[in-house]
C-alpha cells in the first residue's frame, strides 16, 4: 500500500470525525460518550490497523515460500557442510536444484504431486530420501546421520543399521514432523 493511498484513507477517517451536515452534536451522541468521541476512537483505531498492515507487508518475509526448503546435515550430532545442490525426483520428471536464495526452490510441476524423492551429497555421501511429502517442501530440513548410534529420541526397525540409516526432522510448524528412512545414506566411494 503506497503511503498516497494511506494519506487518502486517513483523510477519509478524519473526515468522519464531523456530525452529518444538518445535525447538531447532541443528536449524533452515542450512549453517554458522544458520538464525535466515539468516531475518532474508531478512526483512531483504523488508523492503528492501516499502519499494521502496511508495516507486516513492508516487512521482509522469514517464511519460507511455498516449494523453498533447506537441508541442514549432522553427522554424529555435528554440524557438516550443507547440500549445495540436489535432485528432486517425481513421477512426471526430475529437477536438479541450486540454492537460490538460501533455500531449493521446487518447480511448480513437481509440487503438483504427492511426493517426491530427494538426492544429494552430504559428508562424503550419497543421501537419498524417498517419498517425502510435498507439503514439506516449504520447511527446513534437519538431516541427521550417525556411524554407530542416533540420539535417543530416534527409532529404527529392527536389524536395520545406523550407518545407512537417515533420521529427518522437518521444522515448519507445530508440531514438528520427524521420520526415520534406512538405506539412505551410501558412501560416494567404497575403497577396497
Amino acid at each position: 500500500m503506497s503511503i498516497k493511498r494511506l494519506d487518502l484513507m486517513v483523510g477519509r477517517i478524519a473526515r468522519m470525525e464531523r456530525p452529518p451536515t444538518g445535525q447538531s452534536r447532541r443528536s449524533a451522541d452515542v450512549g453517554c460518550m458522544e458520538g464525535g468521541t466515539m468516531r475518532r476512537l474508531l478512526g483512531a483505531a483504523g488508523v492503528l490497523a492501516m499502519l499494521a498492515a502496511v508495516c507486516v507487508q513492508a516487512a521482509p518475509s522469514t517464511l519460507p515460500e511455498s516449494g523453498c526448503f533447506r537441508i541442514h546435515v549432522r553427522l554424529n550430532g555435528r554440524a557438516i557442510a550443507d547440500p549445495a545442490a540436489v535432485t528432486v525426483r517425481g513421477k512426471t520428471g526430475e529437477s536438479t536444484l541450486s540454492l537460490e536464495g538460501g533455500c531449493f526452490k521446487v518447480p511448480a510441476f513437481l509440487l503438483a504431486e504427492e511426493s517426491l524423492d530427494v538426492a544429494f551429497a552430504a559428508a562424503n555421501s550419497n543421501i537419498s530420501l524417498v517419498a517425502i511429502h510435498t507439503s514439506f517442501f516449504a520447511d527446513t530440513w534437519e538431516v541427521d546421520l550417525a556411524d554407530k548410534k542416533f540420539r535417543g529420541d530416534v527409532s529404527l526397525p529392527k536389524g536395520a543399521r545406523v550407518s545407512e540409516a537417515c533420521a529427518v526432522v522437518f521444522h515448519g510448524g507445530e508440531p514438528e514432523r520427524a521420520m526415520s528412512q534406512t538405506l539412505c545414506w551410501t558412501p560416494l566411494s567404497v575403497r577396497r
